[in-house]
Formats: structure tokens, sequence, C-alpha cells
């Protein structure tokens, strides 16, 4: 089956063709009249993941005490064949050189937006807004929170106000 537009199309039904207004930009859009056509489309690829794992100009190498080192740093077994070894030396190599080909990436200022959100208006929080929205922080009734249903204190033998009392020093026994 084949997805064009908002209608489904499998060998059995014959081409549906849906009109696309590409005014804006002239030549964008190739137009796809016939099967084969649009069969060509779908089976020709224009670029690979693969591309941007080979290894160009200067490959990141590592050697076994990175590897030591990660393992230890995720609490991993440091118990491998040398082959497993080798096989995740190996990997960590492409993902790091994959990464080098990201940075790389000259970006012109039309594709600088790395977000789907603007949010170039937004003020940062700071220290006295999140404790202004904390204090103003009413019980969400959608996730079951029910309005002042625990007070910490009520658990404290000792409290003065609404502050936990906690008494300082050794306590000997005298006899």
């Amino acid at each position: 089956m084949l997805f064009l537009g908002s209608r489904v199309l499998s060998k059995s039904h014959h081409l549906c063709k849906r009109a696309y207004s590409s005014s804006a930009i002239p030549g964008l859009i190739k137009k796809l009249d016939t099967d084969d056509k649009i069969n060509d489309f779908f089976n020709h690829t224009s670029w690979s993941t693969s591309e941007l794992l080979e290894q160009e100009g200067n490959p990141v190498l590592l050697n076994n005490e990175v590897l030591h080192n990660i393992l230890d740093l995720s609490g991993l077994s440091k118990d491998l064949s040398e082959s497993r070894r080798k096989e995740l030396l190996s990997l960590l190599e492409r993902q790091l050189n994959f990464i080098t080909k990201l940075h790389d990436v000259e970006l012109h200022k039309a594709y600088s937006v790395t977000r789907l959100v603007d949010d170039n208006g937004v003020k940062p929080l700071d220290y006295e807004a999140l404790t202004e929205e904390i204090s103003e922080a009413a019980a969400s009734l959608s996730k079951g929170e029910i309005e002042s249903s625990w007070n910490p204190l009520s658990l404290a033998t000792q409290y003065e106000g609404k502050y936990f009392l906690v008494k300082e020093g050794l306590l000997k026994n005298t006899k």
C-alpha cells in the first residue's frame, strides 16, 4: 500500500491524483502522476545514515583505559573477553565520530533555530519566582491531590510555628 496525501493506494487500485499548490516555491515538488514514478520516488535514496557513520579525516580512537573508565563510571562489569572489548571500542568510536560529524555541520542563520518551541520571550525562572510559584501552588484535583491533605508537622513531637525543632547535643547517662 502507498500513502499519497490523504488517500491510500494499493496495487489493485487505480492511481488517485491529488493537486497541491506550490506557487510560493515553483519546481520544488516533483509531480508524481504514475505508479512507476511514485515507486521510483520511494525506492530511490538520496542519503544514508551509514554515510554519517563512515570514518573520514581524523577519526576518534579510543583505548582500553577509556573503555575501562566508562565501564567503571556506568557500574558495568569490566570482565570482558577480548572480542567483546574490541566490539565495544569500535561501537564507541563510531558513536563519537558520528557526534563529531554533527558538530562539524555548519548552521546558517536560516537554520539557527534548534527547538520547535520559540522560548526567546520567556523570562528564565529565578529563585524568587520559583518560591512564589511554590507558595501559590494549589492542589491538583486531576492528579488526585487533596488540598491540605498532609501536614508534615503533625508527625513531629516538637515544633514551633511551621518549623521542626531539633535538639542538639549528646545525651549521656549520668548515673
